[in-house]
């Protein structure tokens, strides 16, 4: 099963397929992980990482299919695959099917051919290319969201989410869902409140030093609270961004000119890396997540509240996702 872009909010709303091909590494890749984990946050599962980059990852591959947890506990395996062990792992799936479990593989983009591997017309095993959008594309895509939401957007307010937004589905689509809680029936949306919240170098700054382990929660202003939130919210997806394509194999040189990292960014940006491991930069962007829904008022809970418990206890988010790295 091939999915669509069309039918991707619907997709990754629940856990429809047993297996979830993710390919490609454009814009995008953080909103499939982080609707992916909390799918399986949602479930109950426990979550174990492989990398498969050699023809030995796969015998443990193998050996993760056939062990007792797997079938003691409910598992999903996480695997990031390189775009050398492609082939192989598509060829091992297809002679594997019996053992094939809850799963969830991010790769390089695929070829045309590998692309057309009957493994994807099973109904279990869902393929979703990360969408490669040219802003004309994405500017389609909003118009026509707003329109199916009921919403008239002034071409002012609209060109204003286009560009604050990056021209990034992910995040415009949470324009969407605060817009249709304000007009649950339609209606015109007069202003856009995020210009006023852009964080400045100081709040840059303040997340940056609370990501390195520094004590500067007596800086946290109540009355900036969405600008650090944004702030934070910045680092949290470069850094997994990074770690995504660093466990892609791919070169460092390559990471900072698709991530537009300049020397000295690339610099500060490798030093808070390093004070985290990759579990923990997935779990805290789960939780960055879950507070930007209480921020547009998609979970009832108090948004300043809970930015301020993940702030104050920064352990909180060590228990949220069971998690074996490999």
């Amino acid at each position: 099963m091939q999915i669509s872009f069309a039918n991707y909010f619907n997709v990754f709303s629940q856990w429809k397929y047993k297996i979830y091909w993710i390919a490609g590494d454009d814009d995008g890749v953080m909103d499939v992980d982080a609707r992916l984990q909390a799918m399986i946050v949602q479930s109950g599962s426990k979550v174990k990482r492989l990398q498969i980059a050699t023809q030995k990852d796969l015998s443990l591959l193998r050996e993760s299919l056939c062990s007792n947890d797997l079938f003691g506990l409910d598992e999903t395996l996480w695997l990031i695959c390189s775009k050398a062990m492609i082939k192989s792992i598509l060829e091992w799936m297809m002679n594997n099917r019996e053992l094939l479990t809850k799963m969830v593989i991010f790769s390089p983009k695929l070829s045309t051919d590998q692309k057309k591997n009957q493994l994807f017309q099973n109904p279990d095993i869902a393929l979703f290319h990360i969408w490669p959008l040219t802003t004309q594309q994405v500017g389609q895509w909003w118009r026509q969201a707003c329109q199916s939401c009921k919403l008239n957007v002034p071409s002012d307010i609209s060109k204003q989410a286009l560009m604050q937004s990056g021209f990034r589905v992910d995040r415009l689509k949470s324009y969407l869902d605060r817009w249709k809680l304000l007009f649950p029936e339609g209606g015109t949306v007069d202003r856009i409140d995020t210009v006023a919240n852009e964080p400045t170098q100081h709040h840059y700054q303040w997340a940056a030093a609370w990501l390195k382990g520094l004590n500067v929660n007596h800086f946290l202003n109540d009355a900036q609270i969405d600008k650090s939130f944004f702030a934070l919210r910045y680092y949290v997806d470069e850094l997994v961004s990074f770690d995504f394509y660093k466990n892609l194999k791919m070169p460092q040189s390559d990471i900072n000119k698709k991530l537009r990292w300049w020397p000295q960014k690339s610099k500060d940006m490798m030093l808070i890396y390093e004070k985290h491991s990759s579990k923990s930069l997935h779990q805290l962007a789960f939780r960055i997540m879950t507070i930007d829904l209480c921020r547009i008022g998609q979970l009832p809970l108090n948004y300043h509240h809970t930015f301020k418990t993940l702030i104050h206890h920064q352990s909180i988010y060590d228990e949220l996702i069971p998690c074996e790295v490999h």
